[in-house]
């Protein structure tokens, strides 16, 4: 009997990391609505970091999370594609 992959098997996360990174592609992120507003406060919240005057730490911090959100909703979205391969 064949014992399913585990949810941490290098074979499966590191083609899900490529994956991740992959759909940060803008003409794929149009596609989704909720992963466009994100990506998009994202850049809106980086160039804030340059150009505010004050509260920059905070911004910082928002841009920080809201990139994180993005790459690891990607990451999440790659990992049963890759499941599904394996």
């Amino acid at each position: 009997m064949r014992k399913p992959p585990l949810l941490f098997d290098w074979s499966i996360v590191g083609p899900a990391s490529g994956d991740a990174l992959r759909k940060l592609d803008l003409r794929l992120i149009v596609r989704h609505a909720v992963m466009f507003v994100t990506m998009s406060g994202a850049i809106l919240s980086i160039i804030g970091v340059y150009t505010a005057i004050e509260d920059r730490a905070l911004i910082a911090q928002t841009a920080l999370w809201l990139c994180f959100t993005v790459l690891f909703a990607n990451f999440a979205q790659a990992v049963p594609q890759g499941r599904g391969k394996a």
